[in-house]
This record gives C-alpha cells, structure tokens and sequence, in this order.
C-alpha cells in the first residue's frame, strides 16, 4: 500500500515536471543557459541604436553641418564628433529608461521609422522640420502627402530604419532579474548623463556659439528637433 502511494507520488511528480519543462516560461532565457548565453544585453541593443539613430539617420545634418564649417573654415570633424557623442548619450538615457522587454524594441523601432523619414524630408526635400512645418502639414489635405511618396522616400526608409528593425526584432534579448535591471539601468542612465554633461562643456565656446547662429543645426538634430518640434504643435493645440 504505501509502495504503490510513493509511486504514485513519484509519477505525479514527474509528470509535473514535464508539464513545466513545456511551459513558455521555462523554455526562456531565465531557465535555459544557452539562451540566455546567446541574448543580448539590452544595454547593447541600447548602445548600438542609439549610434545608428546618431550617426545615419542625422545624414542630413551632416551635410548642413559640413557646409557651415566650410564657410566659417574650420574642421567639420571635432563638432560632429561632439555632436554624434551628446545625441548617442541621449537616446541612450531615454532607452535605460524605457529599456523593459516589452517597451525596448518598439520604442526603438518607432525612433528609426521617424528618424528615417525625418532624415528623408530634410535630405532630399530640403526643409527644416519646426513647429510651423508641422501646423501647416497638419492644416493640408492629406491626400497631397503622396507627392511625398517617391522611391528616394522607400529607399530611405529600408535602409535606415526597415533593415535595422528587422535585426532588431530577431535579437533576442537577455532576461534580467528585477533588482539588477533597476541598478544596472540606473547605472547606464547616470552615465548617460556624464557623457552629456561633458559634451556640454566641451561644446562651449565654439560649438555652442555655431548652433546659436545656425538654429537649423538644432532643429536638424535627428530625431530630437523634429520631435520636439511636434511637442511644440501637440502644447499649442491642447492649450486653451
């Protein structure tokens, strides 16, 4: 009687286990250590958007940026290195933020997607997007955005933000425990802050007086000016 109870046990047991080992939950990255070998951090994920979304998708800037230097003859490359380093810090600072799993690759999908048509209406279209562009866009038909819809507008978007979002969406990312997602992510946010507040000081007295007689340099800082930009309209119209 009792031998036959223990094997009862023993077989409930196991069958419990199987059961568990076919669950979602346990196939993940937090039971299997190959998977989680395998997933990238998403502090990687994080770093290598944010010099995707600061050094590609702000082709445009470049090109302005390269112009005035040209006119004021300086070097182009020490303010577009400060410039690439303050915008790389600051998507990184908004992604340590918003870095859970079900938040990280959307956000970083959308930021591409705007960036990359950002990046074309200023390339190929020749405009600064602010706050008046957006109002009057936003007061047209929307029937005469399709003269925007040309192959350098496909283009664009496949290579700046569709193929990037492909890869991203295929990279698993590394699970991580609460305590150390808080810290490690409050570790990355400070950092991110350092950086910015040490490209400030450097980009005084010369970087900082060239963006105050340019103001299309700001406003072409990708995605940043433009989403600022879109603030600007949302705060007019919602203010009564």
């Amino acid at each position: 009687m009792i031998a036959g109870e223990l094997a009862f046990r023993r077989q409930c047991g196991a069958m419990k286990l199987k059961l568990f080992r076919s669950t979602e939950f346990a196939q993940s990255s937090l039971f299997v250590p190959f998977k989680q070998r395998m997933s990238a951090h998403p502090a990687w994920i994080s770093a290598v958007a944010s010099l995707w979304l600061a050094t590609a998708c702000n082709a445009a800037l470049w090109q302005e940026l390269g112009r005035v230097c040209e006119l004021s003859q300086v070097s182009p490359w020490w303010p577009a290195i400060r410039l690439v380093a303050l915008m790389a810090a600051a998507c990184f600072l908004v992604f340590s933020i918003f870095s859970s799993r079900r938040l990280l690759k959307p956000l970083i999908t959308l930021l591409f997607f705007v960036a990359a048509l950002c990046c074309h209406l200023m390339l190929n279209e020749h405009v600064v997007i602010d706050a008046g562009l957006i109002a009057r866009a936003l007061s047209k038909n929307p029937l005469s955005v399709q003269s925007f819809m040309n192959w350098q507008l496909w283009a664009t978007l496949f290579v700046l933000a569709i193929v990037p979002s492909v890869l991203l969406l295929r990279t698993s990312v590394r699970r991580l425990a609460p305590m150390q997602y808080f810290l490690q992510n409050g570790g990355f946010a400070a950092a991110s802050c350092v950086v910015i507040l040490v490209m400030l000081v450097l980009s005084s007295p010369d970087l900082a007086d060239m963006v105050r007689a340019q103001p299309q340099l700001r406003q072409m800082a990708n995605p940043f000016g433009p989403l600022e930009a879109l603030a600007e309209v949302a705060k007019a119209k919602l203010a009564p």
